[in-house]
């Protein structure tokens, strides 16, 4: 029965992982964040770092593995909101 779990929560771990790539993507592709909260995406990113944290607590590598490419997706998209907002030019920089 735990295999049946761990199947459950690796596929959990792919799905909501691969879901951050189209809005990476977009953000890579037009250059633009307008529509994404920073305050929100702090807290999401900062929210998936402690996911991280608590994974290797318990040794659970679907959370570790995740979590570690959520974070790795919301980290650039947060790094790309926070450099257009400090300097908007860097949208047209190709």
């Amino acid at each position: 029965m735990a295999l049946w779990y761990e199947l459950v929560g690796s596929v959990a771990a792919i799905l909501t992982s691969i879901s951050f790539i189209p809005q990476a993507w977009k953000v890579y592709r037009t250059r633009k964040t307008d529509d994404i909260s920073l305050s929100m995406w702090i807290l999401f990113t900062t929210g998936v770092t402690f996911w991280i944290i608590y994974g290797f607590f318990l040794q659970d590598w679907n959370i570790v593995g995740a979590n570690g490419v959520t974070a790795l997706l919301a980290g650039y998209i947060l790094v790309k909101k926070i450099q257009y907002l400090i300097r908007p030019t860097l949208r047209q920089e190709i």
